[in-house]
């Protein structure tokens, strides 16, 4: 799947559309927003193949299709060329996206989206949230005989002011899952970042000591909830004081453990000599287990991920990262005999 992060240039110089007759080798383009579909005022569409403004006629909804990006992607050597910029304008939002090949112009659906903290929908290429940036913009262009289809995402820099008092309107009220939610959106958004933060990781402290939780604290600590993401989400987003407390969760919770085994794969794959060295610190049964858990989770699961970490274990050759590979090794023997 093709994901695109890039940044946003807006251009103004938008081409109204006319009404077409003929709908026949259309584009229907839809948008959500938080993974809720809105209709939109003054749709419209721009076009462009390097500097020249392709018009466009619109329908309801969509537009044709012009013919000259069949006459693109018909020729070797324009096919490859992402140089077609696309801007789609809904309401009071005009979404760049440029960069783009001439087989995403052709008949079929675009999905239009835009996503703000916690991200609840977001597309960011990973099944994650996104590690910088306040909001998401994405297109998955969907045409005939694509599957599974494409999608381009572009992360915005610039803090949302309406999220904001949406989320610090809601917060003094919210509780279990939402007042979770709330609190990761706020800190993404450096709002009251230090509260927002500790308030999840006393969530975490109270999701692993206590293994029967009453409502609403059992569904914050379920694996599905978002905890332990949102928790290493900021971690990579700079917060280098959640590695240890992230660290100190691999033990054997049937709540919000899953989750961590995924960021342990992700910490010993990008940042290997970080992870060896807190995980040193931790007594050897939660190294086992740290280690289990990313096999266990992650690295038996992507095998061109596992290939890495073991390389850079072996590289290591230290007795933690030793016992650390021994433990990867043979999860990933016992889940091939599965």
């Amino acid at each position: 799947m093709r994901t695109a992060l890039i940044a946003v240039t807006f251009i103004f110089s938008a081409v109204s559309c006319a009404i077409a007759q003929n709908q026949n080798d259309a584009i229907k383009v839809t948008f959500a927003i938080d993974g809720e579909t809105v209709l939109c005022d003054n749709f419209n569409v721009e076009l462009k193949v390097g500097e020249r403004v392709i018009p466009v006629r619109c329908i309801d909804q969509g537009f044709i299709v012009p013919n000259i990006f069949a006459t693109l992607y018909a020729s070797p050597q324009s096919r490859g060329r992402s140089n077609i910029d696309v801007q789609i304008n809904c309401g009071k939002y005009a979404l760049d996206f440029p960069g783009e090949y001439p087989i995403f112009i052709s008949p079929g659906e675009w999905k239009v989206g835009i996503d703000y903290p916690p991200f609840k929908t977001a597309e960011s290429g990973t099944g994650r949230p996104p590690e910088s940036g306040f909001w998401m913009s994405s297109v998955e262009w969907n045409f005939d005989g694509c599957e599974p289809c494409v999608v381009s995402t572009v992360i915005h820099p610039d803090i949302p002011p309406s999220v904001v008092d949406r989320l610090r309107k809601d917060q003094p009220t919210a509780w279990g899952e939402r007042a979770m939610d709330d609190a990761y959106a706020l800190a993404v958004l450096r709002v009251d970042y230090k509260k927002n933060r500790d308030y999840l990781l006393d969530l975490l402290g109270v999701c692993l000591s206590k293994p029967n939780l009453p409502q609403p604290l059992e569904d914050v600590c379920d694996s599905n909830s978002g905890l332990v993401d949102y928790l290493a989400n900021l971690f990579w987003r700079g917060d280098s004081e959640l590695l240890k407390p992230l660290m100190n969760a691999a033990d054997s919770s049937s709540y919000v453990i899953d989750p961590v085994g995924t960021f342990y794969a992700d910490l010993l794959d990008r940042r290997s000599e970080d992870a060896l060295h807190v995980i040193a610190g931790l007594s050897i049964e939660k190294q086992i287990a740290a280690c289990k858990l990313a096999g266990h989770d992650d690295l038996s699961l992507d095998s061109p991920k596992m290939e890495r970490v073991e390389k850079q274990l072996r590289t290591d050759n230290g007795a933690v990262a030793l016992r650390c590979l021994q433990t990867l090794e043979n999860t990933d023997n016992h889940h091939r005999a599965e």
